[in-house]
């Protein structure tokens, strides 16, 4: 009873309606969603389609060393996102697995290339699940409900798996070349609108970064001129 005449009410903060038309219309919501989900329908059909042209050891092999650099990659990137950028990680993300998808193309069978992708594969990966699935999305809410966002954000993953039975059938047609190729050439594609998407990083954040880079260059001028 004592407990209950003294019980502090808690009201919790009020979030801002938003609609999922009004995320769809966000700009910077789309500069965002069509990378991830370039990445997500290439990433998908690509290793689907690798059990069409390897033998199941090189696929096990893929996948295991993708699952390790995956992780140790998850465990980086959450750092590295909040000390350089959501923006710049995930143009690294997509540049070293375009670059890989090209270099696959142009060497498919040979066994450091295989290697290098299922690490630049397992690396990309983490850093887009960390960016993607746990930061971006909350960062571009600023306040309002937030789970709208992530709704939307997680829908690549559904729609790569809804078209998988259209798609994946038509990637024995080709040869393992081409859909290397292809998949640089969306990858690569799917870089430019991040080129014209706003940093998501806290407003306080970034400017506490510039000040300790003009504090940085501050110094080295000083010790120029001594």
């Amino acid at each position: 009873m004592i407990i209950l005449l003294f019980r502090i009410e808690i009201n919790p903060p009020k979030l801002e309606s938003v609609s999922y038309l009004s995320i769809i219309r966000n700009k910077t919501f789309l500069l965002y969603f069509f990378p991830w989900m370039a990445f997500s329908l290439v990433n998908y059909f690509g290793n689907q389609g690798l059990g069409y042209f390897y033998d199941q050891s090189v696929v096990d092999m893929f996948f295991t060393i993708s699952f390790i650099a995956g992780c140790v990659s998850c465990l980086v990137s959450g750092w590295l996102i909040d000390l350089k950028g959501r923006r710049f990680m995930i143009i690294v993300g997509l540049t070293i697995l375009g670059l890989e998808y090209a270099l696959l193309s142009l060497f498919p069978n040979i066994q450091p290339i295989q290697v290098f992708y299922g690490i630049v594969d397992g690396a990309a990966f983490g850093i887009f699940t960390v960016a993607f699935i746990s930061v971006v999305w909350g960062d571009m809410s600023n306040g309002g409900q937030a789970e709208k966002f992530y709704a939307l954000g997680t829908a690549p993953h559904l729609i790569a798996l809804m078209l998988s039975a259209f798609v994946v059938p038509m990637l024995a047609n080709l040869g393992i070349s081409s859909i290397f190729s292809l998949a640089a050439f969306f990858i690569f594609i799917a870089i430019i609108p991040i080129f014209f998407a706003p940093e998501l990083l806290p407003e306080e954040v970034i400017r506490k970064k510039e000040l300790e880079k003009y504090v940085e260059e501050a110094r080295k001028m000083v010790g120029k001129g001594d």
